[in-house]
């Protein structure tokens, strides 16, 4: 029997395929369990980010967000009426939606909250500056505008304090699920 080769599929006078129409389907079959699984992957995260919400945290660079506090309160980056200031190009990886938010407290002190990652609602995880050094036990929460949901964008609200990583900069955490 005669067979003619026309680029990757076998014909045979007859009109049959030969075994090139299987190798394809083949190779076609393993693409398709390889996408599969690459969506089931996708989908098994989703999930599991959805439930929890939170979005993953972004890497600190605590030098450049010294710089950036340090300029808020030298007045060089002023915050706009809801106490946020949106970062300046090139800083924008410090705070999750490239934003900071801002609050000058009684006694003068201006703290500067940024956010690292993101949960339901107001949940946050980040990083609070305070412009003055602090001495004396690490306190279990602080009260600083942040991120609301809805009018107005900010408010304060009470942040746990995860621990003091110096004597100017908290981790703070605020969780409510």
């Amino acid at each position: 029997m005669e067979t003619t080769r026309i680029k990757v599929l076998e014909y045979r006078p007859d009109g049959r395929r030969g075994r090139s129409l299987r190798r394809i389907l083949k190779w076609l079959g393993w693409g398709v369990a390889a996408l599969a699984t690459l969506v089931s992957i996708l989908v098994a995260a989703t999930i599991f980010l959805t439930p929890t919400g939170w979005t993953p945290d972004i890497p600190f660079d605590h030098n450049a967000a010294t710089g950036i506090a340090s300029q808020i309160a030298g007045g060089a980056l002023q915050p706009d009426a809801d106490g946020i200031v949106k970062l300046p190009p090139g800083t924008k990886a410090l705070s999750r939606y490239d934003e900071v938010y801002v609050t000058r407290d009684s006694s003068g002190v201006i703290w500067v909250l940024f956010r690292t990652s993101q949960g339901h609602g107001i949940d946050l995880r980040g990083y609070l500056y305070r412009s003055t050094p602090t001495a004396g036990p690490t306190p279990a929460t602080l009260r600083v505008l942040g991120p609301t949901i809805g009018k107005p964008p900010t408010e304060k609200i009470d942040y746990f304090v995860d621990h003091q990583v110096d004597a100017n900069w908290y981790q703070v955490y605020m969780n409510l699920n």
